[in-house]
């Protein structure tokens, strides 16, 4: 990442319940996080390419956002997160 551009947020997926919700987030905390989307878990947990879907539709989501509000269409990197972030199945 060069140092004219800076990590803005992120895209936090948590498995809660029985959906599997889809936040942005600032980077680090979720504290005021905002609802992007949701998919009932049963419809993802064992069908891959519909769950790549979905990550992929809520990534385009924030990726539009960004790029019509700054013109930059901003890159995204899949990463792990610690597990303390981890949402349960509340």
């Amino acid at each position: 990442m060069s140092n004219k551009f800076k990590q803005m947020g992120r895209i936090a997926l948590r498995h809660e319940g029985t959906m599997w919700n889809a936040y942005w987030a600032l980077p680090g905390t979720m504290e005021g996080a905002l609802p992007l989307g949701s998919i009932v878990m049963a419809a993802v947990v064992n069908n891959p390419e519909r769950k790549c879907i979905f990550q992929q539709m809520m990534t385009d989501i924030v990726a539009d956002f960004m790029e019509e509000r700054f013109a930059v269409r901003p890159t995204m990197e899949v990463y792990q997160v610690p597990e303390h972030e981890k949402g349960g199945h509340s």
